[in-house]
């Protein structure tokens, strides 16, 4: 609730600052500008929702410690740039934390 009300302040005061606002507000006028921050935005909430539900999942279902999913889901901000072929990035390090909490 709290993030809300922040946020509502924030655009408030970028309102105000019309000579050098932090993000022109006239940017979201555009059609397309604005659809895409929505999609990207519901696309990153499923994103946290997915790594939610697994981590609960993982401490109720699957009897781990509360530390052990917390672990495994630790690479997953590399895993896009890890699953690349070549020198810089190997897939053994991609499924390096979900092999952690297989018993």
């Amino acid at each position: 609730m709290a993030g809300v009300v922040l946020l509502g302040l924030f655009v408030g005061w970028q309102h105000l600052q019309r000579g050098e606002p932090l993000m022109p507000l006239s940017l979201f006028a555009g059609r397309d500008f604005a659809a895409g921050n929505g999609i990207g935005f519901v696309f990153q909430l499923g994103m946290i929702g997915i790594a939610l539900v697994l981590v609960l999942y993982l401490q109720a279902h699957a009897d781990t410690h509360p530390c052990r999913p917390g672990w495994s889901c630790c690479p997953a901000p590399s895993s896009p740039r890890s699953a690349r072929p070549g020198p810089a990035g190997s897939r053994t390090r991609s499924a390096a934390g979900t092999s952690s909490w297989r018993a």
